[in-house]
């Protein structure tokens, strides 16, 4: 099941970053040595492994995961989050068909369970466990697991000590009102570190398709940051996905056709969504 495969990418997990840990401490006193013990900022750090690769001390895949670990400690919940409106769940009065259907649906091997209201979660079920009790006709409060409530504001380090320690592995993160903010899982916060981690049932999904020399389809799920160092910028961008860079341009929902240009890129919108921009069309004018 996804749950141990998940332990084993934990285990895998944590020898290479004690070696790459070990292996940039050695590179970083190597390249730059110093005469003092003044400390150098994250920034800096970036640089150094940005110089470190374009030298062939290390290659492109380390240079990743090295800026995934300086970065993983600035990453919040609401960053990488599942939305409220993209949350799949069950209501705890669905019958057994219907949750199996959902299952069979979209792969998942959790699925939180709701009553009355997205708002009024009250836990998760296992597919494992679901299965179990389809054999032995008893109810899906007998299978509930639990999840964590947190913050959207909690770090992702802090979140992943929780899980470990709670043995738990997804959490629903709530407004100052009570209100579902949206839901994270371990392996999204694994991702940030090591990448995508792609289950048999994920459909692969471009969020950067070029279609000429000049113009890309961007998924408005894609990362602000990844975005915009396609286009060779560095600025800073309070919102994470492109979604939310893109209403912040623009000033009020997006309809499809919408343009705006931002420094050297021009921008249309090519797909909204009940409300929600979906993809955009950005070219490049400095190409």
């Amino acid at each position: 099941m996804f749950s141990a495969r998940l332990l084993r990418v934990l285990t895998f997990l944590m020898a290479p970053l004690n070696f790459v840990f070990f292996k940039w401490k050695k590179l970083l006193s190597k390249i730059f040595k110093s005469t003092d013990n003044q400390a150098i900022t994250e920034s800096e750090l970036l640089m150094f492994v940005e110089e470190a690769e374009q030298e062939g001390a290390i290659n492109k895949e380390d240079k990743q995961l090295i800026n995934n670990v300086i970065e993983f400690n600035d990453i919040k919940a609401i960053d990488i989050l599942t939305p409220r409106v993209d949350v799949v769940a069950v209501s705890i009065n669905s019958t057994i068909d219907e949750i199996t259907e959902l299952f069979l649906q979209t792969g998942y091997s959790r699925i939180p369970v709701y009553k009355n209201s997205i708002d009024n979660m009250l836990g998760f079920i296992h597919i494992r466990d679901f299965f179990s009790l389809t054999q032995r006709a008893k109810n899906i409060e007998d299978i509930l697991s639990p999840v964590l409530f947190v913050t959207p504001h909690i770090k992702i380090s802090e979140l992943l000590k929780k899980f470990q320690v709670e043995k738990e592995h997804m959490a629903v993160a709530i407004d100052e009102y009570g209100g579902t903010v949206g839901i994270l899982t371990m392996e999204d916060i694994l991702e940030e570190l090591v990448g995508e981690i792609w289950d048999e049932h994920d459909e692969i999904e471009e969020k950067f398709v070029k279609l000429d020399d000049y113009r890309y389809r961007i998924s408005c799920n894609a990362d602000t940051r990844e975005m915009m160092r396609l286009f060779g910028l560095d600025d800073e961008y309070e919102e994470t996905t492109v979604s939310g860079w893109v209403i912040n341009q623009i000033g009020v929902i997006p309809k499809v056709k919408d343009t705006f240009t931002y420094k050297n890129l021009y921008v249309t919108v090519s797909k909204v969504f009940r409300q929600r921009v979906m993809e955009i069309i950005v070219e490049n004018k400095n190409m």
